[in-house]
């Protein structure tokens, strides 16, 4: 899926994105629970990419301050960064859709953001289930940096 990069800006400040959310309790991000979470959004993201929307996936944690994406984009920021983007891409050209994976927490790093790349949409098309994986074991490495974000500091 290609897109021409003014269409995307146009997209993004007017249309804005299909999106599907979910709010899901901690429980759901846990073992197998965890992997049929991720499906859904991988799902939704490969039923756009058919359709060549642009849009974004999401589960949000009740409760806490997280949220885990797949968004569609030409370059790794999250959508609600147009501004950023008008200034490093030109507008006149032609750019391959990707998929990014995020997860969005005080606790995940400093900037409270992580976007990794999965691959383009149509790489996530033809084989959902590497993405999948892939995502899944993103999400369980930030799911884990969380959790020891978590961890009381050790007395000294």
């Amino acid at each position: 899926m290609k897109i021409h990069v003014a269409d995307l800006f146009n997209t993004l400040k007017e249309d804005g994105v299909t999106s599907q959310s979910n709010a899901v309790k901690a429980k759901d991000l846990k073992g197998a629970a965890l992997e049929k979470t991720l499906q859904s959004l991988v799902d939704y993201i490969v039923k756009q990419g058919k359709a060549e929307q642009i849009s974004q996936a999401e589960v949000t944690i009740e409760k806490e301050e997280l949220s885990i994406r797949l968004e569609m984009n030409v370059i790794n920021l999250p959508v609600r960064y147009v501004s950023p983007m008008e200034k490093v891409l030109d507008a006149e050209s032609d750019q391959d859709v990707n998929v990014y994976m995020i997860v969005e927490s005080p606790k995940v790093n400093k900037s409270g953001l992580r976007i990794d790349e999965i691959g383009t949409v149509d790489s996530v098309m033809a084989d959902p289930a590497a993405a999948l994986k892939q995502f899944t074991d993103f999400v369980t490495e930030k799911l884990a940096d969380i959790a020891v974000a978590d961890e009381p500091e050790p007395e000294k």
